[in-house]
């Protein structure tokens, strides 16, 4: 490996589970505050690349956020931490965010409300589902596949309005 090589992703440390809380002057703890995880690889130019954990890019959600790492002037370096909203006292605003958030999306889906499944032979899922025609198309994170190609631990992570549900993602 070349003597400056910097990777173009670096997966973040997870945290691990104890049997019981601790105090230790050897440990750094911090509120866990709810956004979004995020790793910042800046390379040995200064160019700044912004990832969520799991391999998707943050650059197009949050473009002042990779405005702000390039704006430190920083060299091969890797920053590792949490994208957060906060209001005019740097609070985070714990519930107004996802209710906006929740409202704004089913608006948007209102419209697109169908008794039908868009798809042939849809998932046996004992919930009572909401289906939506699929007009639209939005971007999502998940931990991985199941055996039976189902996808496990989803996120919504926003709408993409620039691609059309035709086009291959």
């Amino acid at each position: 490996m070349p003597k400056h090589y910097m990777p173009l992703f670096v997966a973040p440390m997870q945290a691990s589970s104890g049997k019981k809380p601790f105090d230790s002057p050897d440990w750094i703890f911090e509120t866990k505050l709810d956004g979004y995880r995020a790793i910042a690889v800046i390379d040995s130019t200064g160019k700044a690349r912004i990832w969520l954990r799991n391999h998707l890019t943050l650059e197009t959600k949050f473009p002042t956020v990779r405005k702000a790492v390039v704006q430190l002037h920083l060299r091969s370096t890797i920053l590792d931490g949490e994208v957060v909203a906060l209001d005019h006292e740097g609070i985070p605003p714990v519930s107004i965010a996802p209710t906006k958030g929740m409202r704004e999306t089913i608006e948007r889906l209102k419209p697109l409300f169908s008794d039908k499944p868009p798809v042939e032979n849809p998932s046996k899922i004992p919930e009572k589902i909401q289906w939506v025609k699929p007009k639209l198309v939005c971007e999502v994170a998940f931990a991985e596949w199941t055996e039976d190609e189902q996808l496990r631990q989803t996120s919504f992570l926003g709408w993409v309005d620039d691609k059309r549900p035709e086009e291959q993602c």
